[in-house]
């Protein structure tokens, strides 16, 4: 078991970092390896590979506070509001807005940008007091970014313009199944049946094959490298879903293994308060228990016994 804060916090740096490299290099390799007509990489290309490679390293890190850490006990709450919990539904209007206006497919487009428009519900009810506390409506809600998800990566799988086995729509497709995956994870904490370290789990291969996309496929779209505006909005909504997952490990895992220091604190609150029920049981005790205990223990000294001897 991974009992130690510092190590599971070098498991995470090491897993945030190994991310940000892959997402550098995979952003180098769309400048310079990447054939815009064909969709794929050049043969040989070392830095895909290498991105590839970093980011199956970032998941594996993040893995394993999910794999060796103790199973956690019962979390009402682990969804507090918070600032970055809008960037997730800013993403998924990003997303659906992009998709409303290219196209392909009339009614395609127009199902999957009114759903994705949908699914930004549920986040921005998340921030709101009032709304997260109500399960039922928040769980309800919670569905529709599992269909958008879904259904977004319908929109990618049937799209004929990009080959099936295009490097960039095979690395969307399986980061939108764990974007799918994750927001499962979340609707099972608000039913009341979390499984907090297979969240972990999800969001950690999230995060890893997320980075691949989350940064180069925008900037290659900015730069004129990449001209499918569907595709960059796809990896814009990955980048938010990731930062808003990142916020809910980092609370999961601090609720699991509390640090050291405050272990300390608590134990020594503890002490004080059994020493304060002391002190308050010892001044509510009568004065006639005193003097009763008092002759009690003068009549057991050894003095009295020797006295009624003589």
């Amino acid at each position: 078991m991974l009992r130690s804060t510092t190590a599971q916090k070098l498991l995470r740096c090491a897993a945030f970092c190994l991310a940000i490299l892959a997402a550098s290099l995979m952003t180098a390799a769309m400048f310079l390896d990447y054939e815009v007509d064909a969709h794929y990489f050049r043969t040989g290309a070392f830095l895909p590979v290498a991105a590839l490679i970093c980011a199956l390293l970032s998941s594996l890190c993040g893995s394993i506070p999910a794999l060796v850490t103790r199973e956690a006990a019962t979390f009402n709450s682990p969804f507090p509001p918070h600032r970055v919990l809008l960037l997730s539904p800013i993403g998924f209007l990003l997303a659906g807005g992009t998709i409303l206006v290219s196209g392909n497919s009339e009614f395609l487009n127009t199902a999957v940008g009114t759903l994705l428009l949908l699914a930004s519900l549920y986040g921005f009810c998340l921030c709101a007091p009032s709304l997260r506390q109500r399960s039922a409506l928040i769980s309800l809600l919670g569905l529709l970014p599992i269909l958008a998800c879904i259904l977004l990566n319908a929109y990618y799988y049937f799209d004929v313009s990009i080959q099936m086995n295009a490097p960039i729509k095979i690395a969307l497709q399986i980061a939108l199944l764990f974007a799918m995956l994750s927001y499962t994870g979340e609707v099972r904490f608000h039913l009341g049946r979390p499984m907090p370290r297979l969240y972990v789990l999800i969001s950690a291969w999230l995060t890893g094959i997320g980075s691949l996309l989350a940064i180069s496929l925008p900037v290659s779209f900015l730069a004129g490298t990449v001209s499918r505006a569907d595709y960059a909005a796809g990896a814009i909504l990955l980048a938010s879903v990731m930062l808003t997952q990142h916020r809910h490990v980092r609370r999961l895992l601090a609720e699991r293994l509390p640090d050291s220091n405050t272990a300390t604190e608590d134990t020594s609150l503890e002490e004080s308060t059994s020493l304060e029920e002391n002190a308050s049981l010892e001044e509510n005790t009568s004065p006639e228990e005193n003097t009763s205990l008092e002759e009690n223990a003068s009549a057991e000294s050894p003095e009295n016994h020797s006295e009624g001897n003589r």
